[in-house]
């Protein structure tokens, strides 16, 4: 399930749902208008911590937001969140740098090939 701010309309949050009605987290994405880069965080439901769910949330809504709005990704992540960086890295997410207890990792999204037409 998306959600897109009524008042910021450069804020996403995407829910994820198990059985149909069980909350398991939700990944929320907010652009920075002038860079076009969008800060990405998830928060998993506790009771579905450590099943490796969150790779699965996070891809889906990664999936989906890139669609409506095509844009590279950062994430600030605490550097004692191992959960949280090990299930970013392997979505894709790269290192950028640590400052003050925060890991900062980047994800890019490839530029769109342009095919030539033979006509």
């Amino acid at each position: 399930m998306a959600f897109k701010s009524l008042l910021n309309p450069n804020h996403y949050w995407y829910v994820g749902f198990l059985n149909g009605d069980e909350k398991m987290g939700m990944c929320q994405f907010e652009v920075d208008p002038i860079t076009n880069i969008a800060d990405v965080s998830i928060n998993l439901n506790p009771d579905h911590r450590n099943k490796r769910l969150s790779t699965t949330l996070l891809s889906q809504s990664i999936a989906t937001f890139l669609t409506e709005r095509p844009t590279n990704l950062r994430a600030r992540i605490k550097k004692t969140n191992i959960g949280s960086i090990t299930c970013f890295l392997r979505i894709g997410f790269v290192f950028e740098r640590y400052d003050n207890g925060i890991n900062y990792y980047t994800y890019s999204v490839p530029p769109i090939k342009l095919i030539e037409s033979p006509l």
